[in-house]
């Protein structure tokens, strides 16, 4: 099979936003951004069969994919309320106002997989299986940015740059920028991190791998059908080199605090990881399963890259760490299923899992910013329970259609350990002056619910309406004197609905019907009152579809 697709998408948006901040108590935040992103995808593939007494199937896959990414002028302008004048002047940090980022990014990706399965026999049996393969990931990319920001020049001061009424954007006329008279805003590049606003990076996994499907043929239980032991490994090659340059000079980014030596990452590394799992069969459609395994989990070149960005005025200043380190993740799990009648099932399951060096967020607190940056930490662990339910309403009349419900729910505890020294970029070790040093993980909740309702007419009418909520999670860690920061519980309300008409094909969705909104708030420590860090409405979302099949 060949599969080819091309994609280019551009996206003209102005972000208007009024609020407050630890800096400014009454503001305008306004950002113009357009961005263009193309992808280049190839996939080719096959499926090979071969039968000689046995069963054996042979899978491939190629795959090449090319994306990029321009944001030719992004600007930022902020804007502060004065009470006494009722005018806005233009927000300024260090003399710098009115911010300009120009970025480009390139990736490519090359993929393969061949995966074997055949039968053996062992002794007088002949229905034990093994699946092997390889695998392929090679990854690069290339990523530049350039930032500029405006500033006075001569005498000419905010004073001169009131805003009366809302036309933000006139601060940065023609007529305000330098000219004879010798004052006026120049356009300057910010020197401030651009020894490392650009990288390169050459990401490449090979793997491995080996699996045995083994049924247990020996006397067991009356009420025990089968049981089968599946069992493998895989072992995983893993190489990365990543290096931080200045887009201007071209020059690698060095740190005089390591010696001046260019600061880059480089991995090379093996790992195997093994996985066990065993599955029985039981009377009256029951099923358990219970399964351990080791996986790992790598950062992403953005968490590795030591670029600074910053997602909104006033937010946290996240930068990359290149000393992140692999997490090992060992997975245990325990799961009862009953398969009650066609497309029906009731799930129990237990689980949990410890983390070895696993990644977090840690913040730094500086006079005028609060820095995000990642690290391993030394530990962690989680376990919990889940419940899963699927069923079919049979008492309508068949003349009605089908209706059936399903709902999924879980109930998890964890803990981290954090480290009690967090590490730079450029070499600085500073203490960790998180609030919390044990804590659960970072984005889990402690418990999540979702529940849905399908209903299907008999004239092909298909209808879904969907809850999901969650508890309370901890998103940033609390600094200094600075309480943790949570995410609030979001009640999500959904309802899709779609039919077919001859070759055609409807469909109506609509999202967030109970206007909630997205909440972030801290404690108080003192009165235990809850201070709404960030909060907006997503607003409820409505769209219809229609397909012609050819």
């Amino acid at each position: 099979k060949l599969f080819h697709f091309y994609t280019h998408n551009s996206e003209n948006s102005i972000t208007y936003t009024e609020a407050q901040t630890p800096n400014v108590e009454h503001g305008i935040f306004i950002k113009e951004n357009y961005a263009e992103k193309s992808i280049w995808n190839t996939t080719l593939s096959g499926e090979h069969e071969f039968n000689r007494g046995r069963d054996n199937h042979l899978d491939w896959k190629l795959n090449l994919s090319i994306s990029r990414l321009s944001e030719p002028d992004v600007k930022s302008h902020n804007y502060e309320y004065d009470t006494n004048s009722g005018d806005y002047t233009l927000v300024t940090s260090s003399a710098k106002a009115g911010l300009r980022d120009f970025t480009s990014g390139r990736d490519r990706n090359a993929h393969m997989d061949l995966d074997y399965k055949g039968k053996f026999k062992l002794g007088r049996f002949d229905d034990y299986q093994f699946k092997t393969g390889v695998f392929m990931d090679d990854k690069f990319r290339s990523f530049e940015k350039r930032s500029f920001y405006h500033t006075y020049y001569g005498d000419l001061t905010a004073a001169d740059l009131l805003i009366n009424g809302d036309d933000f954007g006139q601060t940065f006329n023609e007529g305000n920028f330098l000219d004879d008279s010798g004052k006026g805003l120049i356009l300057v590049e910010n020197i401030d991190g651009a020894g490392r606003n650009a990288y390169r990076a050459q990401e490449r996994n090979m793997a491995e791998y080996l699996m045995f499907e083994l049924p247990l043929h020996m006397p067991l239980p009356d009420m025990v059908n089968v049981v089968r032991i599946i069992t493998g490994v895989r072992r995983e090659h893993y190489q990365l080199d990543l290096q931080p340059y200045n887009p201007v000079t071209m020059q690698p980014y060095t740190s005089a605090l390591l010696g001046n030596d260019p600061i880059k990452t480089n991995v090379n590394e093996v790992v195997y990881l093994p996985s066990f799992n065993v599955l029985v069969d039981m009377e009256h459609e029951l099923k358990l399963r219970a399964s351990y395994s080791i996986t790992a989990a790598r950062a992403e070149l953005r968490e590795i890259a030591p670029f600074e960005y910053q997602e909104f005025y006033g937010g946290h200043v996240a930068v990359g760490f290149p000393g992140l380190k692999t997490t090992r993740i060992h997975n245990g799990d325990l799961r009862l299923e009953w398969y009650s009648g066609a497309g029906e099932r009731i799930a129990v399951s237990g689980f949990t899992k410890r983390f070895d060096q696993p990644i977090e967020v840690a913040l730094i607190q500086t006079a005028d910013l609060t820095y995000k940056t990642y690290q391993n930490a030394k530990t962690a662990t989680t376990s919990g329970i889940e419940i899963e339910i699927k069923q079919n309403l049979t008492r309508l009349p068949e003349s009605w259609g089908q209706l059936g419900y399903n709902l999924n729910t879980t109930w998890a505890n964890s803990q981290v350990e954090s480290p009690q020294m967090v590490e730079l970029f450029n070499g600085v070790r500073v203490q960790n002056s998180a609030t919390n040093r044990n804590r659960p993980l970072q984005g889990q909740s402690e418990w999540i619910l979702n529940v849905g309702l399908d209903y299907k007419t008999t004239s092909g009418l298909k209808t879904s309406l969907a809850f999901n909520t969650f508890s309370k999670r901890l998103n940033w860690l609390g600094t200094g004197d600075l309480p943790d920061e949570y995410e609030y519980p979001f009640h999500s309300l959904n309802l899709s609905a779609g039919k077919d008409f001859n070759r055609f094909n409807v469909t109506f969705k609509s999202k967030n019907i109970l206007n909630s909104k997205v909440r972030f708030g801290q404690i108080e420590p003192i009165t235990g009152e809850l201070k709404l860090t960030r909060s907006y409405s997503p607003g409820p979302n409505f769209s219809l579809g229609i397909k012609y099949k050819f």
